[in-house]
């Protein structure tokens, strides 16, 4: 869908991040960053404190949105957060 210009909602995207496997969820993920908001951002860091398997995609994609929106995501012990 993203090479189409077209997106997935945030609604439909956190869903398929819950309920589905690993690759699907990954891809998810990326799609979430893709978004470009701050509704977006605002859910990878929700994400991070909960799906600990799946951290390492979560950061990835939080900081290049936080870089798009000029901010900084800091890691701290219940997960990432605007810094």
């Amino acid at each position: 869908m993203r090479n189409r210009g077209a997106f997935l909602s945030l609604d439909l995207l956190s869903r398929l991040i819950e309920t589905s496997s690993s690759n699907a969820r990954i891809g998810a993920l990326y799609m979430v960053g893709a978004l470009g908001s701050r509704a977006a951002l605002d859910y990878l860091l929700a994400l991070s404190r909960t799906l600990k398997e799946e951290w390492h995609w979560i950061f990835q994609n939080a900081e290049k949105l936080a870089a798009r929106l000029s901010l900084r995501v800091i890691r701290t012990p219940e997960g990432l957060a605007i810094g």
